[in-house]
């Protein structure tokens, strides 16, 4: 007779996580079609920096085409990383544990964090463009700036709202 043992899907679109007992580790991330916009935009931030870096240190070596090379360099690296992040999109660090909630640089004391919810963005016809996921932390309204569509972001809030009441439970019984 054969058997075999099937593991249960958990994959979530816009989520790569690891989860343990009380606790949520991953990183959201942008879905296609939305992820060419994100791209250009990861692309353009890294062709900036990369030519500020590079002007800075071609100045110091007293070269005199230094904001021409720099330049070159720039939109070299602006056009071969955009595919680069088309193919792969860094995302947003997330971690909740017993007490925290952290997103990115940001951390937030998880008994202050409300449940999350949908926030969607308009463009200048008034018409919806993206979605993103946010929750209230004290009296303010924090933004995770991760846009996707609506439906990839209900997928996410449900299993990021189970997460942290799981995070807040485990830790109540211990």
């Amino acid at each position: 007779m054969l058997a075999m043992k099937l593991d249960p899907d958990y994959s979530v679109p816009g989520l790569r996580y690891k989860r343990e007992a009380g606790r949520l580790k991953g990183k959201l991330y942008t879905t296609f079609p939305r992820r060419f916009r994100s791209a250009g935009t990861n692309a353009l931030k890294a062709g900036l920096l990369a030519f500020i870096l590079l002007w800075m240190l071609l100045s110091i070596g007293d070269d005199p085409d230094s904001f021409i090379d720099a330049l070159f360099i720039a939109i070299a690296i602006f056009l071969c990383s955009y595919p680069l992040f088309v193919v792969y999109d860094p995302g947003i660090r997330i971690k909740i544990t017993k007490d925290a909630l952290t997103v990115g640089w940001f951390r937030y004391d998880l008994s202050d964090v409300s449940s999350f919810y949908k926030i969607t963005y308009h463009n200048k016809q008034d018409r919806m463009d993206a979605h993103c996921v946010g929750f209230r932390y004290g009296e303010r309204e924090e933004e995770i700036l991760v846009f996707n569509s609506s439906s990839v972001i209900e997928g996410i809030i449900p299993f990021l709202n189970r997460a942290r009441e799981c995070a807040e439970d485990y830790w109540r019984r211990r």
